[in-house]
């Protein structure tokens, strides 16, 4: 996404404002103010829901405020979050995020994993709001199983872009008798969606919740 010269942009928290000669930003954690030149270019790229204020968390958590009863297999859509480098000639300013950033434990205090925490309603379709990410989960159960929350590591976490809006990678849901496990597909959600981020240094893996 490109701020070009006179344009402001509002993207729920984030702020972005670029005149002649000034870039002025703000998301409610950190805000700043640059010089940059109407040549340069300024623009706005996804980045998996981490590092604002400060990165604590490689696990995301999406708790469905609606849970899901599965017996054999489901589609359906969450919301996911999701931050935003902002560049400028391809060198990093600032990291921000559209949403409120809130974390949780999952787990016990001495197995369990820090998770950056979000609660989303669940579509049919695909959700609109551009401050979220639309999410397809698939989900599947031997017999008749329930999921009322999402554990997945999202560091690894594959973006797609498609009319403006971004996508998760395809999340799947194994649902066991007393598991569910979570793994990300690397498949983009709908079709003629882009790849926009996908960091090959991290090891996609599976997560297994455990109740």
């Amino acid at each position: 996404m490109e701020v070009k010269v006179g344009k402001s942009l509002s993207l729920g928290r984030v702020k972005i404002k670029r005149t002649q000669k000034r870039l002025i930003f703000e998301d409610g954690y950190t805000s700043g103010e640059y010089v940059v030149d109407s040549k340069s270019k300024v623009e706005l790229l996804p980045l998996p829901p981490f590092y604002v204020p400060s990165k604590v968390a490689d696990h995301l958590m999406i708790e469905l405020e609606t849970p899901i009863m599965v017996s054999e297999e489901i589609k359906f859509w969450v919301e996911g979050p999701y931050e935003m480098d902002l560049r400028v000639n391809g060198r990093r300013i600032a990291i921000l995020t559209p949403l409120k950033v809130k974390h949780t434990l999952y787990g016990d205090m001495d197995t369990g994993v820090v998770c950056r925490y979000y609660r989303s309603p669940v579509y049919e379709e695909p959700p609109e709001k551009r401050e979220v990410a639309a999410v397809l989960v698939k989900a599947r159960s031997e017999s008749s199983g329930s999921l009322s929350s999402l554990v997945m590591h999202g560091s690894a976490l594959t973006i797609f872009e498609k009319d403006g809006r971004y996508y998760y990678e395809v999340v799947d849901a194994d649902i066991k008798e007393s598991t569910v496990t979570v793994t990300l597909t690397d498949k983009p959600p709908v079709e003629g969606a882009i790849e926009v981020h996908k960091d090959t240094s991290m090891l996609k893996a599976k997560f297994v919740m455990r109740w």
